[in-house]
This record gives C-alpha cells, structure tokens and sequence, in this order.
C-alpha cells in the first residue's frame, strides 16, 4: 500500500508549488479557459509572497516520499460560516 504524507512545505519549497500550479491550471482549463502568456506558461499571479504569508499553510504531498501534488490553506474564505479554505 502507498504511503501517503502531508509535509508542511517549507520557504524552499515555494518555487516548487509554484510549478506545480502550472499543472493545477493545465487540468483546470478543462472547465474554464485560460490562456498562455508568452513563454508559453499558464499565466499566474505571483505567489511567492502569498506562499510566505502567516495566514497560507502549503503543504506538500508525498507519495511513498516523492512528490505527488500540493494543498494550500489559507483563510480567504468564500463561504459564509468558513474558516479556512482550501485554494
């Protein structure tokens, strides 16, 4: 059976989900559209800054102790009643 770990992602960490995101956004434009910028790379906004935020939790996600994917929790909720969101 795999073994499945969340690690909190550490600042060193922060370029790598930033990498990731470009496949969180290539599944993602399945629904809605996104376009390229000019190197070719889905256009994101920064988030290095957001990553360091005290309110951003980014967690890795290892998959027998290889990188498998992230999750972000912060607290820009968007639903009434919430304290955290998952984004």
């Amino acid at each position: 059976m795999p073994q499945i770990e969340l690690k909190q992602a550490e600042q060193a960490d922060h370029q790598l989900i930033v990498n990731l995101m470009q496949f969180y956004n290539y599944d993602f434009s399945e629904w809605v559209p996104l376009s390229f910028a000019e190197d070719g790379f889905f256009a994101i906004r920064p988030k290095l800054e957001y990553l360091s935020s005290p309110t951003t939790i980014p967690l890795l996600i290892l998959v027998d102790a290889k990188i498998a994917g992230f999750v972000i929790v912060d607290d820009e909720v968007h639903a009434a009643g919430a304290q955290h969101n998952i984004g």
